[in-house]
């Protein structure tokens, strides 16, 4: 068992009480470690008591069907109250609590937006600037002053702009909500890295691409990308692509 990797299907098992105690422990461990594996264990436990009290409304009815039956042959009038009222308060009971958590998942699904997950996501890009005495070029230095206005001046006098001139310009088009300019520029910076052979913000251009997808409501394109870093554990930003927000993402791919 992957300590680092534990699945939905893993977690059911811990849920079901399928594991040996090994790992029950290392599945103990890592909940207490991540937050979103917390988040999604009380999803699956949500899902799975909705399951149960669906079940239990009709073995309920079952129930009380039998129990009349029985005592209607012994015409015991008192008996008949007494189990009318029970088998009533049960029902209500397992019908409110299951009716309880499928408005909580409509819920999620109506109120989920692409703007919410990308106001959740996105952290504006801090360049290192433990540079020593390299001379920093005047676009990054623009950047790293956070004049995003200005980065875009200066990339329109650039002739033939590198990978970080792209990547910075990208960033620059995110922070001034032009984000079909930022999703091209972020295209760029994996398509010269690709033709030369390097990989040079590569994972940052990756991540922030399916970050303007999701503001720019392309769905069907950022979840590919999104679910590539996750299943990328190598990946700078996997650890940013929880299972939490994941599972957010196919309900907003459902909705588009």
């Amino acid at each position: 068992m992957d300590n680092n990797n534990i699945n939905t299907y893993k977690l059911i098992e811990y849920l079901d009480d399928e594991l040996s105690s090994n790992e029950r422990s290392i599945v103990e461990v890592q909940l207490n470690q991540q937050t979103d594996l917390q988040q999604e264990l009380a999803y699956l436990s949500l899902t799975k008591s909705a399951v149960k009290l669906y079940g239990l409304k009709y073995k309920v009815g079952f129930i009380h069907k039998e129990m009349m039956l029985e005592i209607e042959s012994n015409k015991s009038p008192t008996a008949v109250g007494m189990v009318r009222r029970i088998s009533k308060i049960s029902m209500k009971i397992a019908a409110s609590l299951l009716i309880g958590l499928l408005c909580l998942g409509v819920y999620q699904y109506a109120t989920i937006t692409s703007d919410k997950m990308f106001a959740n996501e996105y952290k504006t890009y801090e360049v290192n600037v433990d540079r020593g005495v390299e001379e920093i070029a005047v676009l990054e230095k623009l950047f790293q002053e956070k004049k995003y206005e200005s980065v875009i001046g200066n990339f329109r006098d650039i002739k033939n702009p590198a990978v970080k001139e792209n990547f910075f310009v990208g960033v620059s088009y995110l922070e001034t909500k032009n984000f079909k300019n930022a999703i091209e520029a972020f295209r760029k910076v994996l398509e010269l890295n690709i033709a030369q052979q390097q990989n040079i913000f590569n994972d940052d251009a990756q991540y922030f691409l399916a970050l303007a997808y999701l503001k720019n409501k392309d769905i069907k394109i950022a979840y590919p990308i999104f679910k590539e870093i996750k299943n990328n554990p190598k990946h700078l930003y996997n650890d940013k692509i929880t299972n939490v927000f994941m599972l957010n993402l196919r309900l907003l791919y459902m909705k588009y």
